[in-house]
């Protein structure tokens, strides 16, 4: 485009504030995952907590960075989840569960899976690769014939867990039946 001259550029009109704060919401929103994966979650918590306003990616990134950061932050992030997060979508509920898992806590996914309102091929997905994780093979096999909608994760999660159970006979069959 070409350049505009400055009678054109004082004829724009100014940045409206909605817009302003709809980016500074973006930013922070990025500036807590940035540090979170830097592994701050000290920082990212501090970048949360002084936000004037919050969405719910704002609180999905805080509860990720939570129960990432290790074993020892899970009940911050689970008492987040159930006391303060004022509304949650399918990745919160999709967070909160993989993030049970990858410290070990069926019980907990378990009960987040069986209490989510809505689940997606990712939700699935999330428990079938803990239940293999964790050597519930039988409960994943169960799972995965119980999924509505299956993607090549929900097959390829599957036949790798079989495959390094040994159930070799078995992952054979879910690749030959993958569509």
């Amino acid at each position: 485009p070409p350049m505009l001259s400055c009678p054109e550029l004082q004829m724009l009109p100014l940045r409206h504030p909605a817009s302003l704060a709809a980016r500074r919401l973006l930013r922070d929103n990025q500036r807590i995952i940035a540090l979170a994966r830097a592994g701050d979650v000290a920082a990212a918590r501090r970048v949360f907590d002084a936000m004037p306003h919050r969405d719910v990616v704002s609180w999905n990134a805080l509860l990720t960075a939570l129960w990432r950061a290790g074993r020892h932050h899970l009940p911050a992030a689970r008492r987040l989840f159930d006391e303060a997060m004022p509304s949650r979508d399918v990745v919160s509920w999709n967070s909160i569960i993989a993030g049970c898992l990858a410290h070990g806590d069926l019980d907990a996914a378990s009960a987040y899976f069986a209490g989510a309102p809505k689940r997606n091929v990712a939700t699935w997905n999330a428990m079938l690769a803990g239940l293999l994780r964790l050597g519930r093979a039988d409960d994943a096999d169960r799972l995965f014939g119980e999924m509505p909608k299956r993607n090549v994760v929900s097959y390829t999660t599957m036949v790798d867990g079989l495959a390094r159970r040994g159930e070799v006979a078995r992952a054979r069959e879910v690749f030959d039946a993958m569509p």
